[in-house]
């Protein structure tokens, strides 16, 4: 096998400057061979979100993105989009076009370097150094990963390259196939820039186990002729809102409760008001509800419960 690709843009030598600029971004990597990318749903910190899931086992799953940082993020450039953040890469998706897209977090660590050594980069084009070049062809590297910004570099005890959209690590004293691991420039860009996305609730109601709930009424003392409201927000256990889970209230006496169903929004939170008529309560009583989250199989997956007194 011929060790070296050419790549498709031209690009320059780059030197020590760089790595001091960038050392911070070796931390966390994950091994190439350590994760089976064909696995059905990878959850790690997060899970990975049903819009990306297919487009994330296709191209490799956290053998090239890592494990998930974060839930499906909402933003907007000229259009609206979601992304998804991975240890070494993000994902985006344009809902209006259907098209997937990886930004090039690689040509975003370079915005620290001067404007003459960025000019420098671009004088001298570069082959995928010869570590990374079977890892380049299997995962379809000019799509995912573009084109080599840099030589092979040293970085510590590692040997490094830098990507369009990633940094590729090798480990000298292992093979290729131990010892190679993508960088973290999808938690360093996560880490400075999270503070301004909208987290969306997923629909991940189908392979939870367990949901957290939180509730709360409106009249913790309800007076004779008021409405009650309920407002419950269900999160998954790495605190992510959870969208389309199936709450039940249930409250009065265990032989003959009142059972009121709802599902969870988009932020994870159901609100249900019942009219007084309904409620059939005792009045100078303390009311117990208890509320239960259930999958579509009706599984219960979490339950909580409120109180709140009848006074008339």
């Amino acid at each position: 096998m011929n060790p070296t690709i050419k790549p498709l843009t031209p690009r320059t030598i780059w030197f020590v400057p760089f790595l001091i600029i960038l050392a911070w971004c070796t931390i966390g990597c994950r091994s190439a061979s350590s994760t089976d990318p064909s696995a059905e749903v990878f959850c790690a910190e997060y899970c990975v979100s049903p819009t990306f899931q297919e487009f994330y086992n296709d191209h490799g799953g956290a053998a090239v993105f890592g494990a998930p940082i974060s839930g499906e993020l909402a933003l907007t450039l000229e259009e609206e989009y979601v992304s998804q953040y991975f240890e070494s890469m993000r994902i985006d998706y344009y809902p209006q076009s259907g098209q997937f897209d990886i930004p090039n977090l690689g040509e975003w660590a370079f915005e620290g370097l001067s404007s003459d050594e960025q000019e420098t980069m671009r004088l001298s084009t570069h082959d995928v150094a010869a570590p990374f070049v079977d890892f380049y062809i299997i995962y379809d590297g000019r799509e995912i990963f573009g084109d080599p910004l840099t030589p092979l570099l040293q970085d510590g005890s590692l040997r490094v390259q830098y990507f369009e959209n990633i940094r590729l690590e090798w480990q000298p004293g292992l093979t290729t196939t131990s010892g190679l691991s993508s960088g973290s420039l999808g938690r360093a860009h996560f880490d400075q820039t999270a503070y301004n996305y909208e987290i969306i609730a997923q629909p991940i109601q189908d392979r939870l186990e367990q949901v957290n709930l939180s509730a709360v009424v409106s009249a913790p003392i309800l007076f004779d002729g008021e409405s009650q409201t309920f407002f419950i927000q269900a999160f998954s256990p790495s605190q992510e809102p959870v969208d389309g889970i199936d709450i039940q209230i249930m409250l009065g006496s265990s032989d003959n409760p009142l059972t009121v169903e709802a599902t969870t929004d988009s932020q994870g939170k159901a609100a249900v008001t019942l009219d007084p008529a309904t409620l059939n309560l005792t009045p100078g009583k303390r009311v117990q509800a208890t509320i239960g989250a259930y999958n579509l199989e009706r599984n219960l997956l979490g339950e909580t419960s409120v109180t709140f007194e009848t006074w008339w």
